[in-house]
């Protein structure tokens, strides 16, 4: 296996999905603001979801190792990411 290409890879899945939930924490804190948030997450979603997959397939073109590295990324900066929000959200546990 390419260990050079599945951390290239990861990295490159890393930054993608940075960029995803960084833009899902940015339309949930636009949504207040909005008179139609229903039609702001939508195309917020769309981007998103059309951003990382057209960034997993580009990798993934790369070889498999590329895009191995790229799927596995995902998941872990989601559970950074919920972790993060989590324990950001602990002062309102008894509101």
């Amino acid at each position: 296996m390419d260990v050079a290409g599945f951390f290239i890879g990861f990295s490159l899945g890393a930054v993608s999905s940075c960029v995803f939930f960084a833009g899902l924490y940015i339309t949930i804190q636009a949504t207040v603001r909005v008179r139609r948030p229903v039609t702001l997450l939508a195309i917020s979603a769309v981007m998103r979801l059309g951003l990382i997959l057209a960034a997993g397939y580009f990798v993934t073109q790369l070889g498999l190792a590329y895009g191995l590295g790229f799927f596995v990324a995902f998941p872990l900066v989601r559970y950074a990411a919920i972790s993060w929000s989590g324990s950001r959200l602990d002062g309102l546990k008894g509101a």
